[in-house]
């Protein structure tokens, strides 16, 4: 027997459309993603895959959407701007003095109550703090402000926006283990579009959660453990 020497790879969206379509039973097996009609079909199909993904971001369960974003520090500088697709800011920044590669001090976030009760902010020196404003540019306010003597880089961790669902001929921007989700999900979704019978849309949204589970167990970072056991007393 001989294996295959390829490995698996994400399918595109339309592709994912499509299959969505024919699990729903709204299409043929044997139909493609063109024609007159697939147009309006693949526009209704990526608007619910948008606001699907939408959801989950939200809801932090896609992995990929987490990066460090590495920040550069202009002296006397505050606020800084961040990318537009900076979604939010999570978790404990660092900051690298310039020319290092170790050595980082650790830059801990705070709310907008605490740093409104910082009484000097215009306080010069390397920051110990930052606090990122959720305005229509996002922004992160540090404290101290970075001056002449305290620049380098601080590397921050960022949930960013993810790719958009209107290429059909690219692939989703999640990990592989969502794909199937997706499909299931749209299925879902078109079958109650569609009036379907309702146990047909009931088996798809099994489907979907089953699929979920999966995904969702697939994606988080996991590390490895170690069970301590702290009774000192003898074996019975």
């Amino acid at each position: 027997m001989t294996i295959a020497t390829s490995a698996a790879i994400d399918l595109p969206i339309d592709t994912i459309i499509l299959r969505a379509y024919q699990l729903a039973g709204l299409l043929d097996h044997s139909a493609s993603s063109a024609g007159p009609t697939w147009m309006s079909k693949a526009s209704m199909a990526r608007d619910f895959m948008e606001l699907d993904l939408q959801g989950l971001q939200a809801r932090g369960f896609l992995v990929r959407s987490i990066d460090f974003y590495p920040l550069p520090l202009v002296a006397d500088t505050n606020p800084y701007d961040l990318p537009p697709v900076t979604f939010d800011l999570i978790g404990t920044a660092t900051y690298l003095p310039p020319g290092s590669t170790s050595g980082e001090t650790h830059i801990s976030m705070i709310d907008y109550h605490a740093y409104q009760k910082i009484s000097d902010k215009q306080s010069g020196g390397i920051p110990s703090v930052f606090y990122p404003h959720r305005a229509a540019t996002f922004q992160v306010y540090f404290w101290q402000v970075p001056d002449a003597m305290s620049l380098g880089t601080v590397n921050i961790q960022r949930r960013r926006i993810l790719a958009t669902m209107r290429e059909g001929d690219k692939t989703i921007d999640c990990e592989a283990a969502w794909n199937e989700y997706f499909m299931y999900s749209l299925a879902h979704k078109l079958a109650l579009a569609n009036t379907l019978p309702m146990a047909q849309i009931q088996e798809l949204r099994g489907m979907k959660t089953e699929s979920f589970m999966h995904a969702r167990n697939f994606g988080r970072q996991r590390s490895s453990g170690m069970l301590i056991s702290t009774h000192r007393g003898g074996r019975y």
